[in-house]
């Protein structure tokens, strides 16, 4: 396994594989902030394009939310009730549906 994993690295195409992966994950990433953004609610810092921590308004109890929106929304999120936030995985998403998952989760909040 170590040797396949070694002639992966030295892939001649190993450099236009990661820029593309990064540049969707980047993408990802800019979605969600202006997505957030727009919905008035407030990430914690994040730069992965994988997964962010969404602080929930006050007043909220983070795993009713996460119920609520699995039950309501068809959206599945981790909570994190000591930081009274949603854990929101947005790797597996394509960018222009990260807008609508924004508003599902507005939408959960209610």
């Amino acid at each position: 396994m170590l040797f396949r994993s070694l002639g992966a690295l030295e892939s001649p195409t190993l450099a236009a594989e990661r820029a593309a992966v990064l540049a969707v994950l980047r993408k990802r990433y800019h979605a969600l902030q202006a997505s957030l953004d727009a919905a008035g609610l407030t990430p914690w810092p994040f730069n992965s394009g994988c997964f962010a921590l969404v602080e929930l308004p006050p007043g909220l109890d983070a795993e009713a939310v996460r119920q609520r929106l699995v039950r309501e929304q068809s959206v599945g999120v981790i909570s994190v009730p000591e930081a009274r936030a949603l854990r929101v995985a947005f790797c597996s998403i394509e960018a222009a549906d990260i807008p609508d998952m924004v508003s599902r989760i507005v939408a959960g909040l209610s």
